[in-house]
């Protein structure tokens, strides 16, 4: 099976959407202001209690003083804001995941912004039509996570129990570049040095069986056949391969088996061989780059895994027993029922295999939910279909379905 999953993941390598991120002194994500809206807040405690006075009693801001906010996005795209007397108002984009760090005057990391305990992003998808403005109201910081006395999350962005749940868990990639946004130890945020470090998870999973039928069977909780890790970074004169070092054996580390160059931004992105000895349990996850140990804090993923929803196709034919298309519909993990992927799928892609060759779809955007083919292959030719999809944060999960 692994051999299988391996042949896929060399096909999704050509369909991986990675990062790009803005310069220091940029204001907006990028120029279209048509699907935008307003975060403001207050960050009045700590903004108060960190200014200093110098001579003649001019006050002035200490390092622990927070003078900027910065947004990101899983793309690296970022834009800053000024906080003036504790307040602060920025603009952000709606339809992706945001993140919110804090900084000081020294772009030194203060702390980040989180909606509720395990949620390191603001889902801005799913924002009710007639919302302009999100007041978070005063942010509280403790042990520099920032609390909002108002939290948008059900109510001006409309997300059910069971999605905010999902959405969590699948964060928890960026929760070390959230907490901690200087990976590489300098003193100073990356993006504000037009460096951007982030790993991604690609799951493969084993789906189910068609049996006799067009649309396969499957049994949660699904197995897995294994996952591996990807590692971008936006750099100049990178090596030809990483080292990757796991929590569960830091003893025995592995090189990056697959590399992938992104020439429009600069980014190289290093895979890790396939790994199914063991779950992504939680520590830290370090990669061994251009002479320096990046650490990575990744919160455990047994749960995560075993949790996420699962993708299923259906086929279609032609008179002549030839795929005329695929579709496919999104259950939870219990396999119980439907969910919507509008709060957390971005794109998808399928594969046929058959006895002689395989058929490759490109990716297909949210919201859709079928392709139908430009070429014939018949159904009895054929012997499995993967299909995928890929989460606002860019993690892949990959599924299987035996015929």
């Amino acid at each position: 099976m692994i051999k299988n999953y391996s042949l896929w993941f060399v096909i999704l390598l050509s369909s991986l959407i990675l990062f790009a991120s803005c310069n220091k002194d940029d204001e907006i994500v990028n120029p279209d202001n048509q699907n935008k809206i307003v975060l403001k807040g207050n960050i009045p405690s700590l903004y108060k209690n960190s200014m200093i006075k110098i001579n003649g009693g001019q006050n002035v801001s200490s390092d622990s003083t927070i003078t900027k906010v910065i947004v990101f996005y899983p793309n690296g795209f970022y834009t800053i804001a000024n906080v003036v007397d504790g307040k602060f108002s920025i603009e952000v984009e709606k339809g992706t995941p945001a993140f919110m760090i804090f900084a000081g005057p020294n772009d030194n990391y203060l702390g980040f912004l989180s909606l509720r305990d395990g949620f390191e992003s603001i889902p801005l998808v799913k924002v009710s039509d007639n919302v302009t403005t999100i007041d978070l109201q005063n942010i509280l910081l403790s042990n520099k996570v920032g609390s909002p006395t108002h939290n948008p999350l059900g109510t001006e962005i409309l997300l059910s129990d069971e999605e905010q749940q999902i959405l969590s868990m699948f964060d928890d990639f960026f929760y070390p570049i959230v907490r901690n946004p200087d990976v590489d130890g300098n003193g100073k945020i990356d993006l504000l040095e037009n460096k951007f470090y982030r790993l991604q998870v690609l799951w493969f999973y084993m789906g189910g069986n068609f049996g006799s039928n067009l649309t396969p069977s499957f049994t949660p909780p699904l197995r897995y056949d294994g996952w591996k890790l990807a590692f971008s970074a936006q750099e100049d004169n990178v090596p030809e391969f990483v080292t990757f070092f796991y929590p569960w054996n830091p003893s025995a580390p592995s090189q990056s088996e697959q590399t992938k160059y992104l020439p429009q931004w600069n980014t190289t992105v290093y895979f890790s061989r396939m790994i199914n000895e063991s779950l992504p349990i939680g520590g830290i996850y370090k990669i061994y780059f251009k002479n320096q140990y990046l650490n990575f804090d990744i919160p455990d993923q047994s749960s995560a895994f075993r949790n996420c929803p699962i993708i299923v196709p259906t086929v279609t034919l032609n008179s002549d027993s030839s795929i005329q298309k695929v579709s496919w519909i999104y259950y939870n993990a219990s396999g119980s029922g439907v969910v919507d992927p509008a709060a957390f799928a971005a794109r998808v892609n399928f594969g046929i295999e058959t006895f002689s060759r395989s058929y490759n779809s490109p990716n297909i955007e949210m919201p859709g939910n079928q392709f139908t083919l430009d070429e014939k292959i018949y159904w009895n030719t054929v012997t499995r279909v993967w299909i995928s999809y890929h989460d606002i944060f860019d993690n892949h999960y990959i599924f299987g379905y035996d015929k």
